[in-house]
């Protein structure tokens, strides 16, 4: 598989599985009968052709940290919007989390975008 996508397509794919996120989330908080309601199973990304499968925590964290672009989300922020974790709250959870959305965007050939502030949290940048 080639990396023939540019960071800067990958940013906009996430942007835009960020819009569907919310929409879902939208759509589940009030039911709509329409024929052009979200679909609700919506766990991938696509990188190139190929759809990447993703858990809907693996979504949250890249949806959060999309939002962010550029700016270091915090730990405590992530555990928080993604988990509902209060911030005292001590985990590995996010590690883990963050560790399994790298190795499977690189099992695709997408260039990982998610880096580590350590000490602080993580951003997203091309």
């Amino acid at each position: 598989m080639g990396s023939d996508v540019h960071p800067e397509e990958l940013l906009a794919r996430l942007a835009a599985l960020q819009r569907r996120i919310e929409l879902t989330r939208q759509s589940r908080r009030q039911p709509t009968t329409s024929a052009a309601e979200p679909h609700r199973n919506e766990q991938a990304i696509t990188w190139n052709i190929s759809d990447i499968p993703l858990t809907e925590r693996e979504l949250g964290v890249l949806a959060v940290l999309t939002r962010n672009r550029g700016r270091v989300v915090t730990r405590h922020q992530l555990l928080r919007e993604v988990w509902g974790f209060p911030p005292e709250t001590r985990t590995n959870v996010l590690n883990m989390c963050v560790s399994s959305i790298r190795r499977k965007l690189q099992s695709y050939g997408a260039p990982c975008m998610v880096h580590t502030v350590r000490g602080t949290g993580f951003i997203l940048w091309s």
